[in-house]
């Protein structure tokens, strides 16, 4: 009997052992009742610092559908345009579809599209203009779209609560179109004006290098510089003084200074009343570095120069006592001076240095009374009229070449023409022009400079794209009216030219 009793009390407690093995050890607060967020544990143990119980389990204070870090384990609310998300530990939102709260007032969610709405065109506030507009704009995919009024756009980037802020007709740094800079030069009607970049009297010659331009003046005899914005360091003398009398250069090294190329780091030039070339280093030191002349030995009125397959070309007038050769070629240091062309006999029928030009493979050069040329690197010297390749011309002057065709001016028939590089005729690209003269390809462009009659009418210069009908007279485009165009050089960023004038300079028109 009394056994029985004992395994009756045994029976009785096992259960109460049992539950507390699966329920764990854990207290619970106010709300614990309920599994809320008083709850201090679950059923594995304590939470840890990043969690709360809900219902009994650990969730983490990340989760908006239980309240985040706040005591209610109530999901947080609903918002308009918008996710429900934890900020902070308090309930918030994340705007969804293009929706952004502008107004920071949570009443109303995410209130704005700012993918459409032009109050707020891709971000809260940057509200569409309307300055110059022809219709009113639109937000679309998060950008203003309008309509602009001729001669206006906006060019001022991202931000477009102006409208067509920017007037193309007048902007020199969006000139014609955004972006076209004047490069100091003044906008007017869509169009950049020249920039004077020397006040000087009767340049000449002209090279454009990476940093400088060089200008020669063959009367004086001197050759200056200016930096291509103009200025010059240290800023006086500005021009600077390269070469001549004002640094001290005997009058035997640098006679009649012309035709002029750098390099940047090298600077060559014809001395026509020496009849040689000279050269000297670009960087201006004190005293000035040396400058060594090389060339014939005899007059030959060195005229244009090119440098060319790292070689330096040159043309001759042929005069005095010079043999016949027309362009001679030297290496850079003024060594190995070789025969490149000579004249047919009777060498008088040839007379006139004209212009040289190069591209990639070959040079080619006009003569006055022959026509226009061109020879290989490495060809064997040539007879003009004979054995050089020629393009039919009459009384060549300037010379340019573009990956196509070769171009020339011809003063006495007042035309431009060009020849393709391959053979065949020539065409005529300008008629009806001022005695035409230099000439450079720059772009879609080939322009020229009219010398003009000392007597009778000013020069200028002009220019006709290089596909397209033939342009007459003041038909062509006027560049510039220039009173004595004398050179002009096609450089990375525009046109450069001398005015050989006592009123002259040099100038520069951005392309």
């Amino acid at each position: 009997m009394r056994r029985s009793w004992l395994i009756s009390l045994l029976v009785l407690a096992l259960p109460t052992i049992a539950c507390t093995a699966l329920l764990g050890d854990y207290t619970t607060g106010a709300g614990g009742g309920d599994g809320g967020p008083g709850t201090s544990g679950g059923p594995n143990g304590p939470c840890d610092a990043t969690q709360k119980t809900c219902g009994g389990t650990c969730v983490s204070k990340d989760a908006p559908l239980t309240g985040c870090a706040t005591d209610s384990c109530s999901p947080c609310p609903p918002t308009t345009n918008g996710d429900p998300a934890c900020k902070a530990g308090a309930c918030s939102f994340v705007c969804t579809n293009g929706f952004t709260d502008c107004d920071g007032n949570p009443a109303n969610g995410c209130e704005v599209n700012t993918a459409s709405d032009v109050a707020s065109c891709g971000k809260c506030g940057d509200a569409c203009g309307t300055a110059n507009t022809l219709t009113a704009p639109k937000c679309v995919a998060n950008k203003c779209v309008f309509t602009c009024k001729k001669d206006f756009a906006h060019c001022g980037g991202p931000m477009m609560d102006t409208g067509c802020d920017t007037d193309l007709a007048n902007d020199m740094n969006n000139c014609g179109q955004c972006g076209h800079s004047c490069l100091g030069g003044k906008c007017t009607g869509g169009k950049c004006e020249p920039l004077q970049l020397a006040r000087v009297s009767n340049p000449s010659g002209l090279a454009v290098d990476m940093t400088h331009v060089y200008f020669t003046f063959p009367s004086v005899p001197a050759i200056q510089r200016v930096e291509r914005n103009g200025k010059c360091t240290p800023a006086a003398p500005c021009p600077q003084e390269f070469a001549g009398s004002g640094v001290g250069d005997p009058l035997g090294q640098i006679r009649g200074p012309s035709a002029i190329v750098s390099d940047g780091t090298t600077v060559w030039w014809t001395n026509q009343a020496n009849g040689n070339l000279g050269k000297r280093a670009a960087a201006i030191t004190n005293p000035p570095s040396a400058i060594v002349n090389f060339g014939s030995a005899v007059s030959t009125e060195p005229g244009y120069v090119v440098l060319a397959g790292g070689k330096i070309w040159w043309t001759n007038a042929f005069a005095n006592s010079d043999p016949t050769p027309h362009v001679r070629r030297a290496d850079l240091d003024g060594s190995n001076v070789t025969t490149v062309a000579t004249y047919m006999t009777p060498a008088s029928t040839f007379y006139g240095f004209g212009g040289i030009t190069a591209d990639a493979t070959h040079v080619y050069w006009a003569s006055k009374n022959s026509g226009v040329f061109r020879a290989a690197f490495n060809d064997p010297p040539c007879v003009e009229g004979s054995t050089c390749k020629q393009f039919g011309a009459s009384s060549p002057y300037g010379v340019a070449v573009d990956a196509t065709f070769v171009y020339w001016t011809e003063p006495s028939s007042g035309t431009v023409r060009r020849a393709p590089k391959a053979g065949g005729g020539s065409l005529i690209v300008a008629s009806g022009q001022d005695n035409p003269k230099a000439i450079a390809v720059q772009g879609a462009f080939v322009y020229w400079g009219n010398a003009g009659s000392p007597t009778l009418t000013n020069g200028s210069i002009r220019r006709a794209p290089l596909v397209g009908a033939v342009c007459d007279g003041a038909a062509c485009e006027l560049v510039a009216d220039v009173n004595s165009p004398d050179a002009i050089v096609a450089a990375d960023d525009g046109i450069y030219w001398t005015n050989n004038n006592p009123q002259g300079g040099v100038f520069r028109l951005a392309k």
